[in-house]
């Protein structure tokens, strides 16, 4: 008597997870979403800034600074431009600022300085001594 045999299954291979490949898609996915996010985040913020940091103009007279007061963003630029006939300067009141024409500007002269610190500066023109100001840097 022969041994009976089983007939013999081919056996199919496992079939490979479809949920494992869409989980590793989604992710890559996620993960450009974000960082192309985060580049027009950051350049439309980039463009901003750069619009909002402009020179303010501070006109030196007769009766002072005009404007006296004003605010501006952290790297800005102020250029303070003389329009009087006599000589006149810009001293900060803090020392360590570094506010400070070398000399007197004649009339039509202008300085400029970058505010690079955040806080409230106020200054004066020892010249002419109720002129005074005040720059606010945010």
């Amino acid at each position: 008597m022969e041994p009976t045999q089983t007939p013999q299954l081919e056996s199919t291979p496992p079939r490979k997870s479809q949920p494992k490949l869409l989980g590793i898609l989604a992710i890559l996915l996620a993960v450009v979403v974000v960082v192309v996010t985060g580049w027009l985040a950051w350049s439309a913020w980039n463009d901003r800034n750069d619009e909002e940091t402009p020179t303010a103009e501070i006109s030196i007279s007769a009766d002072g600074f005009t404007p006296s007061t004003i605010r501006i963003k952290k790297g800005s630029d102020v250029t303070w431009t003389n329009k009087d006939g006599n000589a006149r300067s810009v001293k900060g009141d803090e020392d360590n600022l570094g506010l400070n024409t070398t000399d007197p500007l004649s009339q039509g002269s202008a300085y400029s300085f970058m505010f690079e610190q955040s806080g409230t500066f106020t200054y004066h023109d020892p010249t002419h001594p109720t002129a005074k100001g005040t720059i606010i840097v945010e």
